[in-house]
């Protein structure tokens, strides 16, 4: 009986030592497994206190990705004249555009400003509005039409500066004047819109 006893006692010893061997084994397998996790993940982890300094890395990286794809594109657009929409048009190319504009209207220059002018475009006289569908079209309203004094003197005198872009595009104005609205059309800045 004594020794059913001590086999007992022995057996239960060694089935509690290999018990705590495995799991030590177990917890080893298992953060090992996590590290290679971690490293085919490309360094996410999922507990919290190893994961802190990762991220916020892994945060500063993308922002930076970001902000240089950003500046990528627009140097893109500014090389090749295209743009995506009216938010990716920097500042120099608005007043740029806007000087074009001006300069058209300051000289009554209907050509110039129909070159600088998307068509189909929309034209708001006080009277009637009209969408003009071609250059030709606009050319023929006349120069006294277009280039009334009121309009020369709210789109040739407007300030260029502090432009914001917005899904219209951007407004040249002086108070509450006529108005020429101009954006992206086809990648390309354009005219869109008269307002008298």
């Amino acid at each position: 009986m004594k020794k059913k006893l001590l086999l007992t006692c022995l057996v239960f010893t060694l089935c509690a030592a290999l018990s705590a061997c495995g799991k030590a084994d177990v917890q080893e397998s298992v953060s090992k497994a996590d590290t290679e996790a971690v490293q085919e993940s490309g360094g996410k982890e999922t507990d919290t206190k190893a994961s802190a300094e990762p991220e916020t890395t892994e945060a500063k990286t993308a922002e930076k990705v970001t902000e240089t794809e950003t500046a990528g594109q627009e140097t893109k657009a500014q090389a090749s004249g295209k743009y995506d929409d009216n938010f990716a048009v920097d500042e120099p190319a608005v007043k740029e555009y806007g000087e074009r504009i001006k300069e058209a209207v300051n000289t009554k220059n209907i050509e110039a400003l129909a070159d600088l002018t998307g068509f189909p475009v929309y034209v708001g006289f006080p009277d009637e509005s009209k969408v003009i569908n071609t250059r030709e079209e606009f050319i023929a309203l006349g120069a006294d039409r277009i280039f009334t004094q009121e309009f020369i003197d709210s789109v040739g005198n407007a300030d260029l500066s502090g432009q914001q872009a917005s899904m219209a595009g951007f407004v040249m104005m002086t108070g509450e004047g006529p108005n020429a609205i101009f954006g992206v059309v086809e990648g390309e800045l354009r005219i869109t819109g008269y307002n008298y």
